[in-house]
């Protein structure tokens, strides 16, 4: 039979907390965390829970990171071997940022769009499509209207930081594609 129970922890664990974000790290085998809100305040902290050990610990990844958000949405991306994070609501605004955590070297990079980009929104859904290699999320909330349009990320194989360049095609019933390359120089 199909059973949940409750896994015990002997570590220290992340604050409470309610929407975060998390993707599994298949070469570190855990699960990474990231954002959320107490009701009060909203995290920007980073959080690995070791599946083998049955341990929490707090990532240091400096001083460069995401704003503090609850309700983004997050994908692992194994060309990159990166955690790449969208949207939110930092308390005041929806949020239109893309975000890569290098899960290896443990840092953060903001990936600058060049062009087109989704509008700000929070409460969205997102899936890593193996075939296309692309973040692609869904729906979502502007802070006045619900969102149908469907988008699409591809990572590239680098987690980086750097200006990113798109093409985007979207609309109801059209196929959404965005290819990006990351330009390392800037």
């Amino acid at each position: 039979a199909k059973t949940w129970h409750e896994l015990v922890v002997a570590s220290t664990k992340p604050p409470k907390r309610s929407y975060p974000t998390a993707v599994y790290d298949p070469q570190g085998k855990a699960m990474v965390v990231f954002g959320g809100w107490d009701g009060h305040d909203r995290f920007d902290d980073t959080w690995a829970f070791d599946l083998a050990a049955k341990t929490w610990h707090e990532v240091d990844v400096g001083s460069t990171k995401p704003p503090a958000r609850n309700y983004p949405t997050a994908v692992y991306d194994p060309q990159g071997k990166a955690m790449v994070i969208f949207g939110g609501y930092d308390g005041h605004d929806r949020l239109d940022d893309t975000w890569a955590f290098d899960l290896a070297a443990k840092t953060w990079h903001e990936l600058v769009v060049a062009s087109t980009k989704p509008p700000k929104r929070s409460y969205h859904t997102a899936v890593y499509d193996p075939q296309g290699k692309a973040m692609v999320i869904f729906g979502g909330y502007d802070g006045h209207d619900r969102l149908d349009d469907t988008w699409a990320l591809r990572p590239g194989g680098s987690a980086q930081a750097g200006r990113v360049s798109l093409n985007a095609k979207r609309g109801l019933g059209v196929p959404c594609e965005l290819c990006f390359t990351v330009d390392k120089s800037v």
